[in-house]
């Protein structure tokens, strides 16, 4: 089924996901999230008056908590895994789904994106392929998507850079949780894809290939944003012909914030994926 189901690897993975206030202050002027910091490093806070709360509550039960309890209540749309053209393993409508619709829930471990960059700098983090940074960032909350017991066949959606299906974050019901909806009709046997909206600072990363064959290909998997660290080009001592020091783009806010993730928003390419799957039992 596609209901939601959520692990948490601690407390304070929990605590977070039960909280719709944001905790970090994203930045996107520069075309991708953001998260920005003080001089010390440390994550700076959304001012309080800049999130309300009651209104971003009724406006979220409005817009989804209608169709989730119509899809619990009449059975979700189904799915199937079947080995993919695109890459690997993907997920295909074993129905016609119309746009707009409710398939299901993106599920999995929560962490507090703490957790798991201590976790990645030990070396232990299980793979990068199925994360989900809860909005950009902005509520310290990683979604390891590949592993936990409500794991269902959404596991496996791939990119297209013309995707049929979008994911949403939601808050419902005291919880987050990440739903996967229709964005057109999509028929029996289609494949679902989403845009993974991937970015870098890395130029060799930018050059990996998409592979999702759809006409309105952009050719490369991420965008590549290079990090300005304000060096100019000119060797020179930083002062201006006229002898003043060249400090005019010291309050640049590109200086003030640190990625999070280069895969900040959107799970990554299944490059882990080996197994092929002809027709599998993961269905929902």
């Amino acid at each position: 089924m596609g209901d939601a189901h959520y692990e948490f690897a601690d407390a304070s993975a929990h605590e977070r996901f039960s909280s719709c206030r944001p905790i970090r202050l994203i930045n996107r002027d520069l075309g991708y999230p953001i998260a920005v910091v003080d001089d010390d490093g440390s994550y700076l806070v959304p001012p309080d008056e800049d999130f309300e709360e009651e209104n971003f509550l009724a406006t979220q039960t409005r817009a989804w908590l209608g169709a989730v309890q119509k899809c619990r209540r009449d059975g979700w749309p189904r799915v199937e895994n079947k080995t993919s053209r695109v890459h690997g393993v993907g997920v295909f409508a074993a129905q016609d789904i119309p746009a707009g619709a409710t398939i299901g829930f993106y599920n999995g471990t929560v962490y507090t994106q703490e957790a798991w960059d201590e976790l990645e700098r030990l070396g232990e983090s299980r793979t990068d392929n199925f994360l989900f940074n809860l909005n950009d960032g902005a509520h310290g909350i990683v979604l390891d998507g590949c592993f936990g017991k409500g794991i269902n066949a959404l596991k496996f959606l791939n990119h297209s850079c013309s995707p049929n299906v979008r994911m949403q974050e939601v808050f419902l019901q005291g919880s987050w949780a990440v739903l996967v909806v229709a964005l057109r009709d999509i028929a029996t046997k289609e494949e679902l894809s989403h845009d993974f909206a991937l970015h870098t600072e890395d130029a060799n990363e930018a050059e990996t290939p998409c592979t999702c064959g759809a006409a309105e290909c952009r050719g490369k998997l991420y965008a590549y944003f290079p990090w300005d660290d304000g060096d100019d080009d000119d060797e020179d001592d930083g002062n201006d012909d006229d002898g003043n020091d060249d400090d005019d783009n010291d309050d640049d806010e590109s200086h003030n914030g640190t990625s999070s993730n280069d895969e900040s928003q959107d799970k990554s390419d299944h490059d882990v994926q080996s197994e092929r799957i002809e027709e599998s039992d993961a269905t929902i």
